[in-house]
């Protein structure tokens, strides 16, 4: 059942993959995986309170899987709930959980950015820059952080890394650009 709901999201039926995700879920209900496929759907179809419900339960059931953080992190910033991803990103760092690190400080970084939080924004960036060297988006994060703030040269230098690491980096370079 799982295949099959793999097979309908790759050909573009969603409605029939979260079908398949569902009733994969029901019939393994502590395999993390199915459930975050599950989840992923639901989010993809925009049906949101419903993904935010399995990721917080996905959490609960798992609190040391980095990725049901992540991913709740991201809906909740997407949604403009900036204090609710702040929290839970929180959390998630406090669980020591050793994986992806860099993308939990990521996050937070934007959560705090659009919260006008601007200089735990920039803490966050740099902690997620410290942990991976190669993370093209924290430097262009950061760029354009510093940007606003109207340090110019901290912010070509931080988009200009973020270029040197992603030269396809389009966002990186149209900001350059502009500057």
């Amino acid at each position: 059942i799982l295949s099959l709901g793999m097979l309908y999201e790759l050909k573009g039926d969603i409605n029939l993959a979260i079908e398949n995700y569902q009733k994969a879920h029901q019939l393994e209900p502590h395999n993390a995986k199915i459930h975050l496929l599950f989840a992923q759907a639901l989010f993809k179809n925009k049906r949101i309170e419903e993904a935010i419900k399995e990721y917080s339960e996905i959490i609960e059931k798992n609190p040391k899987e980095v990725d049901g953080y992540i991913e709740l992190g991201f809906i909740y910033i997407e949604e403009k709930k900036y204090s609710e991803a702040i929290d839970l990103l929180k959390v998630a760092l406090g669980k020591e959980i050793k994986t992806r690190q860099d993308e939990l400080y990521f996050l937070l970084g934007i959560a705090y950015k659009f919260n006008q939080q601007l200089e735990e924004a920039e803490a966050n960036y740099l902690k997620a820059i410290e942990l991976n060297p190669k993370h093209p988006r924290a430097y262009f994060y950061l760029g354009a952080l510093y940007e606003e703030k109207n340090n110019k040269e901290e912010a070509e230098k931080y988009l200009k890394k973020a270029i040197e690491i992603d030269p396809l980096n389009a966002e990186a370079l149209n900001y350059l650009g502009y500057m």
